[in-house]
């Protein structure tokens, strides 16, 4: 008995957003995600009392587009729900002092960062959940440079192309695993253009000559 523009609220502010704190901490099984927006799509379409009885003319994966490319601006539950699990895999790697890091990271990757653990023995179902966007947050990732110096310049995302910011030049093995700051003048603030152009092919130098560095930053940053 709802217009459109009531069920739209309904969905957004209600349906979607009361499994949000669940979804915050647990990965939502496939099936179940596919059922609630079965649901949903039913309740918008639908024209009864009980949201039934009309005809889906569109599929959901293309209401949930934003409304300038002809969707509905709802969401997918499952992207949804992996972004979000993607946010307390960002808190571990950014806030490694806090509680619920010092706890996990004795439990499961004690010797290691949160970017090389693994699920390990007999994980939690929350660890689980938190391993399945962790990969989603390696793709994302990037490293702002400071000084450089906690920072490899053959391991780490540095580079800032949205493609990749990982080097694909064939380094020696002593540059791979060396610090940013290795490529820096000593004692200035500017990149050693001669050492730059030796070592990396032209798509990692263009790359590594446009990242700014500045005296005022003194530590890299993720970002």
């Amino acid at each position: 008995m709802l217009s459109r523009a009531r069920k739209e609220i309904l969905l957004k502010t209600v349906a979607q957003a009361m499994p949000n704190y669940v979804m915050n901490v647990y990965l939502i099984p496939l099936e179940l995600c596919k059922e609630l927006e079965i649901m949903m799509n039913s309740f918008w379409w639908g024209s009864k009392r009980n949201g039934g009885g009309g005809i889906n003319w569109m599929k959901w994966e293309r209401m949930c587009k934003p409304k300038d490319f002809g969707g509905m601006g709802f969401k997918q539950i499952h992207i949804f729900n992996v972004a979000m699990l993607g946010k307390q895999v960002w808190k571990l790697l950014t806030s490694p002092t806090s509680l619920v890091a010092k706890v996990l990271k004795a439990r499961y990757f004690p010797r290691s960062s949160i970017l090389d653990a693994n699920l390990g023995f007999n994980p939690s179902f929350i660890w689980r959940s938190i391993m399945a966007a962790k990969d989603v947050v390696i793709r994302g990732r990037r490293i702002q440079i400071g000084n450089g110096q906690q920072v490899i310049i053959g391991k780490d995302p540095w580079l800032p192309d949205p493609e990749g910011g990982f080097t694909t030049s064939e380094l020696p093995e002593e540059i791979v695993m060396a610090p940013v700051c290795s490529l820096m003048m000593a004692n200035e603030c500017r990149w050693d253009y001669n050492v730059v152009n030796d070592l990396f092919n032209t798509r990692d130098r263009d790359l590594i000559l446009k990242i700014p560095l500045s005296v005022r930053r003194d530590c890299d940053m993720w970002h």
